[in-house]
């Protein structure tokens, strides 16, 4: 049998419904609210048939910041009451999560924003995307932590013969890969569903990365020992990329004993 939730509704539908939330938390928290907008993919104009629902309430100081996340009438509906200066703030900073969730703070559908609030933001995730040092250390960061030890499971698990773990672990690579793609192009993804389209697109790009990611984007993964091939591939370009990019994350430069100083 097959359910019949999550269901498809026009964008139409979904700005009514949000237009109804709106009224809500302006009937609720009153002269408290500063702006209400929509983002992800409705507030971007980007959204299919199943999207749901997510907004921003900015809110001043008299209302605490809370979260809402429900299933209402088959939507799924996210609501983030946040205060003026969180959002400012988060334009402000990269982190591991930036090239995701940076979409949030641009591209937003403002509901009520008499002050151009939602604008404020929006140039100031402009001014933080100029700085190149934060997304340099937070690239070589992502290096450390994700892709040396994914590239290492893929290599272990070759050689162990746990080849069921190879095609996942491309996926691994390629999904990291494009997050460091996205930083060092000081580039955010429209859609986490996209991310990897887009990130193909971009001017700077690793050698090795279109190929397996096109392979990923297909599903075209039963080959093991091809898999295995592009990821050494990727790999290969990857470091070369970070060194003409000037990302060094190794340190046998550096002895151990100044390590844990």
């Amino acid at each position: 049998m097959t359910l019949t939730y999550p269901s498809s509704s026009t964008r139409e539908e979904k700005l009514k419904h949000a237009h109804m939330i709106k009224e809500l938390m302006l009937n609720r928290y009153d002269t408290a609210v500063i702006a209400i907008g929509l983002y992800g993919s409705l507030g971007a104009g980007t959204e299919l048939p199943y999207s749901d629902i997510e907004m921003h309430v900015i809110v001043d100081d008299t209302v605490s910041p809370r979260d809402f996340e429900f299933i209402w009438n088959d939507y799924k509906l996210e609501i983030n009451i946040r205060s003026e200066q969180e959002l400012l703030q988060a334009a402000k900073i990269v982190d591991m999560k930036w090239p995701i969730t940076t979409g949030s703070l641009i591209r937003v559908l403002p509901l009520y924003d008499p002050k151009k609030y939602f604008e404020r933001v929006k140039q100031q995730a402009i001014v933080t995307m100029q700085q190149l040092e934060p997304f340099k250390q937070l690239a070589t960061t992502y290096m450390i932590h994700d892709l040396y030890e994914t590239m290492g499971k893929i290599r272990g698990n070759m050689e162990a013969g746990e080849r069921g773990y190879i095609p996942l672990g491309a996926i691994d690579l390629v999904w990291e890969t494009s997050m460091v793609i996205g930083l060092m192009n000081r580039q955010y993804f429209t859609t986490r569903a996209r991310t990897i389209e887009e990130a193909m697109n971009l001017p700077s790009l690793p050698n090795g990365y279109q190929a397996l990611a096109a392979k990923v984007i297909q599903g075209s993964l039963e080959d093991v020992e091809q898999v295995y091939g592009w990821c050494e591939d990727l790999w290969s370009g990857l470091n070369e990329w970070c060194e003409q990019l000037g990302i060094a994350y190794k340190t046998e430069h550096v002895s151990l004993e100044a390590m844990f100083k």
